[in-house]
C-alpha cells in the first residue's frame, strides 16, 4: 500500500470517528438540534384543580407542584391562586418533569409543570400568584424561583400586593377577636398565629378574652 493509499484510509477512519462521535454527543444530550433543552417527562391531561399548586390528571394522578406554595383554604389569597391554576392548565394537556424524590409522604408526585413552552412553576412565583418552598432533594430551581420571587415582592404583585388581614377577622370572626376555637374542641388559638386560618370556618368560635377551660394551641 502507497503512502497516498494510507493517508487516505486514515482520513477516511478520522471521519467515520467523528461522526460516530457526534452522534454519540447528540444521543447523550438534552438538547435538540436547535438548543432548546428536550424535557424528559410524562403528559397527562387536567381535570380537576385543588388549589394554587395541586391539580388531578385524568387518569388519577395527585400532582404536589415543586418549589412554590399556594395559601391553604381560608387564607388570603386562596381563591386568586387556586383561579390562576385552573385558567392556567385545567382541561388542558401537561408536561411532568420530575427532580429528584418522585413522591411526597402523601403520595402525590412532585412534579414541576410544563404548558406548551411555558414553565407554569416559575410563571406563578414570577407573577406573585406563589410563593418559593424548597425542600430538599428537590432543589433543581430553587435560586430561579428566589429571584422571581424577590421581584414579584418588589413589584407588590398578586399575594405581594394584598393587604394582610387578620386571621380571626378572615375565619369569619368580629374586629377585636383575640382567641378562636374549633366548636368541637377546648384548644384555642391566637388571632396573632398565621395558622390559626386552618381551622374550619363554619365550626369557629370567637373569642375577646382568654376563654376558660381551653388549652392553647401548642402551634400557636
Amino acid at each position: 500500500m502507497n503512502l497516498n493509499s494510507m493517508k487516505m484510509k486514515l482520513n477516511g477512519l478520522i471521519k467515520i470517528s467523528f461522526v460516530i462521535l457526534l452522534f454519540f454527543l447528540i444521543g447523550c444530550s438534552k438538547e435538540n438540534v436547535s438548543g432548546n433543552t428536550v424535557l424528559e417527562g410524562d403528559k397527562h391531561s387536567v381535570v380537576e384543580v385543588i388549589d394554587g399548586d395541586t391539580f388531578e390528571t385524568e387518569d388519577g394522578i395527585h400532582v404536589r407542584m415543586l418549589g412554590i406554595n399556594t395559601p391553604e383554604v381560608n387564607e388570603d389569597y386562596y381563591q386568586e391562586a387556586k383561579d390562576e391554576l385552573k385558567k392556567l392548565i385545567f382541561n388542558k394537556t401537561v408536561l411532568l418533569v420530575r427532580d429528584k424524590q418522585d413522591k411526597d409522604k402523601y403520595g402525590r408526585d412532585l412534579r414541576y409543570v410544563y404548558l406548551d413552552g411555558m414553565f407554569v412553576n416559575s410563571y406563578l412565583v414570577e407573577n406573585g400568584h406563589a410563593k418559593t418552598l424548597s425542600i430538599a432533594p428537590n432543589t433543581k430551581y430553587t435560586e430561579e424561583f428566589a429571584l422571581l420571587e424577590r421581584e414579584a415582592m418588589d413589584k407588590k404583585v398578586g399575594v405581594w400586593g394584598i393587604e394582610q388581614r387578620d386571621p380571626c377577622v378572615v375565619l369569619g370572626c368580629e374586629e377585636g377577636t383575640k382567641y378562636v376555637a374549633s366548636k368541637n374542641s377546648k384548644t384555642y388559638y391566637d388571632c396573632g398565629c398565621k395558622k390559626t386560618t386552618r381551622l374550619r370556618v363554619k365550626e369557629v368560635k370567637c373569642f375577646k378574652d382568654v376563654p376558660q377551660g381551653y388549652t392553647k394551641s401548642k402551634s400557636c
